[in-house]
């Protein structure tokens, strides 16, 4: 994932090197990394699903997800329930591959996973 982001930016890193670069700026700025682990993507229908992941606590976070892997845009806000988040994710057409990334969206905070994906079932 952390590859395809260095050459979207015309970056000559690997995946690593631009994690490792996110990180780093995080410390500088002072702020917190956070985990975000076992996304699990369930209930894939035609047009939704479902999508939980683990975090420490409510980080605020954000699903981005598209139909490229460099384009991302469409947003759904998760609800928080200990010990993650829950995204049902709506209004996806049927028989299409999806990515996704989660990132939080709190201040003092830096979250991100990597980009999965899932194709919704057909009609």
């Amino acid at each position: 994932a952390f590859n395809l982001y260095a050459l979207s930016q015309k970056l000559v890193a690997s995946g690593f090197n631009i994690f490792v670069k996110l990180k780093v700026l995080a410390s500088v700025a002072l702020k917190t990394w956070g985990a975000l682990t076992d996304c699990l993507i369930a209930s894939i229908l035609s047009t939704s699903c479902s999508v939980t992941i683990n975090v420490p606590s409510d980080l605020t976070g954000i699903l981005y997800i598209g139909t490229s892997k460099t384009s991302m845009l469409t947003q759904f806000v998760g609800a928080y329930v200990d010990p993650g988040y829950t995204f049902t994710v709506i209004d996806l057409v049927a028989d299409t591959r999806y990515y996704f990334y989660i990132a939080n969206t709190l201040a003092d905070e830096v979250a991100r996973t990597g980009i999965y994906s899932f194709k919704t079932a057909a009609a």
